[in-house]
């Protein structure tokens, strides 16, 4: 009793920070609403011209395909041989469940490798936990190198520190333990807690070293490249249909930069929050007007989120109707 009182306990604090930094973010974007009037920002997206939302939709493809490349190499580092008719949907469908609210939605999909290999939806944590980090770090190592080649900005000071220190600790997996340890003694986390939630998670580390060796992070990470600058794509795109003449290597940075920051506050759902305030301050900081930038925000955030999380729901049930016959390999 007193350890479901502890996690309880724990869980209204999480609770707490999330709904006080939602409350600052939606401050801070209810005055960029008012003071750029939302009403006009709808109407420059009406209308823009049908060649560049075909141009917006085919980098929307690239990226959701991209997504494809890290997750074939970890199945093939776990040894789960999917047929490329399965794989490519059942990894639309985990990254896009990523983005969902729940914290066990991308365990969903893979109860589907019990059906490629015995016991598959045990890797699920590693798989869950590898692609995640990997795509993580990637964000915030492109972040890095493209502030350094914009050059406008001194983050990437602060981004050498946290790429180095993630990494270092990926790659050494005592210190990344002792690390998280340490984190739970100092929010003063009850010690049956402890044992019981993070001490297993601690162990699973330990038991999935293979798949998170340093050469696998590495081919990962390099892997998730095209993903990322697919994706920035969108956002280049959409501000080409708006007349802003940025250049790509600036969009990335200000994509790769946002969701860098929603990536590492840990609290937010496909990075709503922070973001958002962050594509839109370094759009105003590279001279897009207020109206352009609200505009291109609701723009991206409808293709990058909300279209790939209703194509990987369509996905989902599409591909459980007609495998539901299938037999799970005993």
């Amino acid at each position: 009793m007193k350890t479901r009182h502890a996690g309880r306990k724990d869980k209204k604090k999480v609770d707490k920070v999330r709904l006080v930094l939602f409350a600052i973010a939606g401050v801070v974007i209810a005055y960029f609403v008012l003071t750029y009037n939302i009403g006009a920002a709808i109407n420059e997206i009406m209308h823009i011209k049908l060649v560049f939302l075909l141009m917006i939709l085919g980098a929307w493809t690239l990226f959701s395909v991209t997504k494809f490349l890290p997750w074939f190499y970890v199945m093939h580092r776990l040894q789960i041989k999917i047929p490329l008719r399965d794989s490519l949907p059942i990894s639309l469908i985990f990254f896009g469940l990523e983005m969902v609210p729940s914290g066990v939605a991308q365990f969903l999909p893979l109860r589907e490798l019990d059906k490629f290999k015995k016991n598959g939806r045990r890797l699920s944590f590693s798989i869950i936990l590898s692609l995640n980090m990997t795509g993580a770090l990637t964000l915030i190592a492109i972040t890095l190198i493209t502030s350094i080649l914009v050059s406008r900005f001194v983050v990437y000071l602060i981004a050498i520190f946290v790429v180095a220190y993630l990494i270092a600790s990926l790659l050494r997996f005592d210190i990344f333990h002792r690390f998280i340890e340490w984190v739970a003694h100092s929010l003063k986390v009850d010690k049956r807690t402890i044992g019981k939630y993070i001490h297993p998670y601690l162990k699973k580390l330990r038991d999935n070293r293979n798949l998170m060796s340093q050469k696998n992070i590495v081919t990962e990470m390099f892997l998730f490249v095209p993903t990322i600058l697919s994706e920035a794509l969108i956002l280049y795109f959409i501000l080409l249909a708006f007349s802003q003449t940025i250049s790509f290597i600036t969009t990335v940075f200000i994509f790769s930069f946002s969701f860098a920051v929603a990536t590492m506050s840990f609290v937010f759902v496909a990075g709503f929050g922070p973001a958002d305030l962050s594509m839109i301050t370094l759009m105003l900081a590279f001279g897009v007007p207020g109206v352009i930038a609200i505009s291109s925000l609701l723009l991206f955030r409808f293709f990058n989120t909300m279209l790939y999380i209703m194509t990987a729901y369509v996905y989902f049930y599409i591909y459980k109707f007609f495998s539901r016959n299938r037999k799970v390999i005993t």
